[in-house]
């Protein structure tokens, strides 16, 4: 039996959360000991040491919930959304991967995490590399609630009257770029929740956002973060963000806020339909959109080929369609803002 060590989760304002939480708990740990007797090498040392790493998990879930709450990153907004998700977790697993290089994988409402992550971060212990893997892959359960909508959303953009000949001229012709831009915002909004949570398990400040030229991704191009994992997600998506009209985004609005914004929508069950109202019926807006969208999802497929998931994308190739993006951005930042400015002079 699973006992929940903070003593907020209230039947009223969390109802069957800490049921949910302890059949998860039971469900998991009956998994991994009937995988445990089943596989031979185990040692009882071993076991040891995996229902150790187990019950943290547990620990690093409540505190995950704790804290995007306490940083309004959940609110009445989302909160129903978040609270369903976390409590449809099917199982929790500890697993050892072939590739040593994958630290956690979630699908299907299954989170599996490699017990024997080599991962280091300088300056962080282990306990909070830990909780950052694991609490990223909690965000991504929270987004799966709008990921089925989200191919119908790529397709509509993708048939949206001359999209599909204007991504091709941009070497953009690719349906999955759309619906891989919409998952970079994702995998960007979950890592920077990840971060937050993570350092305000340490007691410390974030880092400053900084100027990175030695990306894996991006060799040779200057871009600007303060993750410790997908950094070369963190300022495109920014940008993008800003873009967005219903975020409401200010010029010298910090990194840190406006994917706090951003988070707080894509933690919503409507976060695509509150993208498509956003972009409305505005030929040239729904272009823009596409174009951009496109991009990031062109990025996402560089940096998820690095890690050896599928084919590498040369540099000239990232530098063309981080060109295109930057322009485009560019312009529709500056037309947000004077639209912004107007609403606060209204």
């Amino acid at each position: 039996m699973y006992t929940c060590r903070y003593n907020f989760w209230t039947e009223e304002m969390f109802p069957n959360f800490s049921i949910s939480l302890d059949k998860l708990y039971t469900r998991s740990l009956n998994e991994y000991i009937d995988g445990a007797v089943d596989e031979c090498d185990k040692t009882s040392e071993d076991m040891r040491n995996d229902l150790l790493y187990f019950n943290e998990f547990f620990r690093d879930f409540e505190f995950y919930y704790v804290s995007l709450i306490k940083l309004g990153i959940v609110n009445k907004k989302n909160f129903n959304n978040v609270l369903e998700a976390l409590s449809s977790i099917k199982v929790i697993r500890i697993f050892d991967p072939k590739d040593k290089n994958v630290e956690a994988v979630t699908y299907n409402g299954e989170i599996s995490i490699n017990s024997k992550s080599k991962k280091k971060i300088h300056g962080m212990e282990d306990f909070a590399i830990n909780q950052m893997i694991f609490s990223h892959e909690l965000g991504h359960i929270i987004c799966g609630s709008w990921e089925e909508d989200a191919w119908d959303f790529a397709c509509k953009l993708y048939k949206f009257k001359d999209n599909k000949k204007i991504l091709k001229d941009l070497n953009l012709n690719n349906r999955k770029y759309l619906l891989d831009g919409l998952f970079l915002l994702e995998e960007a909004v979950v890592q920077d929740c990840a971060e937050e949570v993570t350092y305000r398990l340490l007691g410390r400040k974030r880092e400053k956002v900084k100027p990175i030229v030695d990306n894996d991704v991006l060799p040779g191009i200057r871009i600007h973060s303060n993750f410790n994992f997908y950094e070369e997600f963190q300022e495109v998506v920014v940008k993008f963000a800003k873009c967005l009209d219903f975020l409401n985004c200010k010029g010298d609005d910090s990194f840190d806020l406006v994917l706090k914004k951003l988070a707080i929508k894509v933690f919503c069950r409507d976060f695509i339909n509150q993208l498509d109202e956003c972009i409305g019926v505005d030929s040239d807006k729904i272009e823009d959109f596409t174009i951009m969208l496109a991009c990031l999802g062109k990025i996402k497929e560089a940096s998820y080929a690095k890690m050896g998931f599928g084919k590498e994308i040369s540099t000239k190739e990232i530098e063309s369609c981080l060109e295109i993006f930057n322009l485009i951005v560019d312009s529709n930042i500056c037309v947000n803002l004077e639209r912004n400015k107007q609403k606060v002079n209204a």
